[in-house]
């Protein structure tokens, strides 16, 4: 492991630190276990990888295509796979388990069969939010265009436990300023500084309001500072961000730094609307709804399309007061 990474990550407090050195390694080295899929996932776009506690996600639209969870034995892990999604066309999968033991499955075995699950996962998912959310990843983190955007996607569906109820953050977001000067600039340690942003998107008319529209989810996002969640949801996506640089899956010019995620007094909450006409009395009245409640705790922003794209420039995104002139 690259010493200055060496260094990061043995710094890691023990209860932010997802997956372990091991198990980045194993990813990693061109000699690791599990090195032919994270080339696969490299090679292939249409691919995102996430970190969780103890285990990755592979995603393919908008699905887990593929969960590879660490075990505590020795050099061992346990792909998972969703079985639902071969109701229209069978696979034969490999073992589950990717170990040197000889009864075990090889990484090699896995990344054999993906087109296949890829085939049979587009038979059964219909393009819908998740879809479309990994596409966003894909612009930001993974694509020709992902060094001149502002923000770098470190995890999607993220869950928050909360005293009564578990809501889930489409999109964690870091926000790193394009420009020459900002990604110049690192602190005493060496860390580029980036800021923590959250973003929810909303596909279609029907995601706009109701139980899943957008005052419940400015009311989860008010539970979630109320209930002193940040500083862990920062540490969390600081070893994100970190482990997602190192294994290689975020492009751009200067691969070999290393981030410090910080807090900014109020973090941004990105409302990314996808294929929506205009509600003009649902958008105002979540507006008021934030002003009168939740103005305090984060900067609510509406992503406006730069030419049609996903890719998240910091000029593209209005806060409300200029969001509401356009309606």
């Amino acid at each position: 492991m690259d010493k200055m990474y060496e260094e990061y990550f043995k710094s890691v407090d023990k209860k932010f630190r997802c997956i372990s050195e091991g198990f980045i390694e194993a990813l990693k080295k061109e000699t690791g276990i599990l090195n032919p899929i994270l080339e696969t996932v490299k090679a292939d776009r249409s691919l995102m990888l996430f970190i969780r506690e103890n285990y990755i996600n592979i995603y393919y639209n908008g699905g887990s295509i593929m969960k590879i969870t660490e075990n505590t034995e020795g050099e061992r892990y346990t792909v998972e796979f969703d079985k639902n999604y071969l109701k229209e066309y069978e696979v034969v999968l490999p073992k589950y388990e990717i170990s040197d033991n000889k009864d075990a499955a090889k990484a090699t075995e896995w990344k054999k069969v993906l087109p296949e699950i890829k085939h049979a996962m587009a038979l059964f998912i219909n393009a819908g939010e998740r879809t479309y959310q990994q596409l966003v990843c894909r612009e930001n983190n993974r694509s020709k265009i992902s060094n001149d955007t502002d923000y770098f996607i470190v995890d999607m569906e993220y869950c928050v436990p909360l005293k009564d109820k578990n809501p889930e953050i489409d999109m964690i977001a870091v926000k790193w300023s394009a420009t020459s000067q900002d990604r110049k600039r690192q602190d005493d340690e060496g860390f580029k500084t980036v800021s923590l942003a959250f973003i929810e998107m909303k596909y279609g008319d029907k995601a706009i309001d109701g139980t899943a529209g957008l005052k419940v989810h400015l009311d989860d996002m008010i539970k979630i500072f109320d209930e002193d969640k940040l500083e862990s949801i920062r540490n969390r996506a600081e070893f994100q961000l970190n482990t997602l640089n190192y294994l290689g899956l975020i492009d751009h010019k200067n691969p070999e730094c290393k981030f410090r995620v910080i807090l900014p007094a109020l973090p941004e909450y990105i409302m990314l609307l996808a294929n929506t006409a205009s509600k003009k009395d649902v958008f105002k009245d979540a507006i008021k709804h934030y002003d009168n409640f939740a103005k305090k705790h984060f900067e609510l922003k509406f992503f406006v399309a730069s030419y049609a794209g996903y890719g998240l420039f910091e000029h593209c995104m209005l806060n409300a007061e200029d969001f509401k002139k356009i309606l």
